[in-house]
């Protein structure tokens, strides 16, 4: 009987940054349009499916800069637009953020070590119990360091311009919402980021409100959401759970 062959936990195999550039590719040959992944290898210089250009595909769909279709079709999703084409610094910054957090390795990652880098050994130690063989660990120690240090750039980029992001650890996603939905619930509106809130529709959103010991907690949401704008919500209440769990005494 044939032994089976060991092999690592998935892992994006080029850093946030690369992926990014060669997101940019496909774009600028075909928009957001669906496309054969085949397509969309040849849009980034690859010759057609080799396994070099399927690790990156998988990659970029890791990292959220690719949706996955049916039919083995691809299409450059409204996160790697809004990083490459966004309508305001903060929002490149904000799915910068999200992308960096796409792999599920990287997120827990991210969590562990409260957004801060870790040392190599103390990376290599982790990676070792979640089952990386040890030819895999330093391409994964450096997509992930070398996609933190990006985000960390990009971070310092924007504050330069827009000013800093209160209590925002570069290795986590943005918090953009949590302070801008807060002031909106004190207000009863929620309305899009940067806009005059007052002429918001309140039959247009819908409201929860969970009791418990220590007060209130407010949920306010338009009724009608996007696929895209669901999954932004999901990853930014990922957020807020952690911060509230640090809040436990």
């Amino acid at each position: 009987m044939v032994e089976k062959r060991r092999t690592s936990p998935s892992y994006p195999s080029v850093d946030l940054r690369d992926a990014i550039d060669l997101v940019g590719k496909v774009f600028d040959a075909d928009r957001s349009y669906p496309i054969d992944r085949e397509v969309a290898a040849k849009n980034m210089g690859f010759s057609g499916l080799t396994g070099r250009s399927m690790s990156i595909l998988a990659s970029l769909l890791q990292y959220r800069l690719l949706d996955k279709l049916p039919e083995s079709q691809v299409k450059v999703s409204q996160t790697a637009v809004d990083i490459l084409y966004p309508e305001s610094p903060l929002d490149r910054s904000q799915a910068i953020q999200i992308a960096a957090n796409g792999p599920k390795l990287f997120a827990e990652l991210n969590e562990k070590f409260e957004g801060h880098m870790p040392s190599e050994e103390n990376l290599s130690a982790f990676l070792l119990r979640k089952g990386f063989l040890d030819r895999a660990l330093s391409p994964v120690i450096r997509s992930f360091v070398k996609t933190m240090e990006f985000v960390r750039g990009e971070q310092a980029a924007r504050e330069e311009t827009t000013g800093p992001t209160s209590g925002l650890e570069y290795g986590q996603p943005s918090d953009k919402g949590v302070s801008e939905i807060s002031q909106l619930v004190e207000v009863g509106a929620l309305a899009n980021p940067g806009q005059d809130n007052s002429s918001t529709d309140s039959s247009s959103l819908r409201q929860d409100v969970f009791t418990v010991e220590e007060g209130s907690v407010t949920m306010i949401w338009p009724k009608k959401l996007s696929a895209e704008s669901f999954e932004d919500i999901s990853d930014w209440l990922e957020i807020l759970l952690r911060k509230m769990k640090r809040s436990i005494e």
